[in-house]
């Protein structure tokens, strides 16, 4: 939660918004640091253990849930997320104006898209031989969303 006060824009919302962000997002949030500092730790042998297992009937529908995980780890393995891509899908993951209970969506609005576009033009600048990766990050924050809906 520290994380979250030392955001830019932390005096601009109502803690009223904060919170209602921070208890909508908090699991997408963590699955989001496993997926980019925590990754070896956490997933290490994973996809080989889960690969060689066979499921029975009832486990298949969290089997479905690991397949996508796993699809995820290897996406951010791929493109190395770097420090500062991680902290604008926090960012961006975190300013989510869809979620319900909020005052001020308005202004969350603008605020995600100043992070949306920071996070692009850093991506443009730093990769401009990888025209996708911008795009590509970004598809990763709904599958995020999804994942950690399941867990």
């Amino acid at each position: 939660i520290s994380w979250i006060k030392k955001l830019p824009f932390f005096c601009e919302l109502s803690i009223e918004d904060y919170t209602c962000l921070l208890s909508s997002t908090w699991q997408e949030l963590i699955l989001l640091s496993c997926l980019t500092i925590y990754s070896s730790q956490i997933f290490g042998d994973l996809a080989d253990v889960t690969a060689k297992y066979t499921p029975s009937d009832d486990e298949l529908q969290g089997m479905k849930v690991m397949e996508r995980l796993i699809y995820l780890f290897r996406k951010f393995h791929q493109l190395k997320i770097s420090n500062e891509e991680y902290a604008c899908m926090k960012a961006i993951n975190f300013l989510n104006q869809d979620i319900r209970g909020l005052s001020n969506i308005s202004q969350l609005e603008q605020l995600n898209k100043r992070y949306w576009y920071v996070c692009q033009d850093f991506t443009e600048y730093k990769y401009p031989h990888q025209p996708k990766r911008f795009p590509e990050i970004m598809m990763c924050l709904p599958e995020i969303r999804c994942i950690a809906g399941k867990l």
